[in-house]
């Protein structure tokens, strides 16, 4: 019963660890898609301008 519950707790920890991962993945990459969505409003600012 031991051996099954140390198995349980490391399973568990190693999906804690994937799921905290695939979460600052998703924030730079929602990060970086803001970004990019300002720099092309700036590019249409700039284009309505001229």
């Amino acid at each position: 019963m031991d051996i099954l519950i140390i198995v349980l707790i490391a399973v568990f920890a190693l999906v804690a660890l994937a799921l905290t991962g695939l979460l600052n993945k998703l924030d730079s990459l929602t990060y970086q898609i803001l970004q990019l969505q300002t720099r092309v409003r700036r590019m249409e600012k700039k284009e309505e301008n001229r």
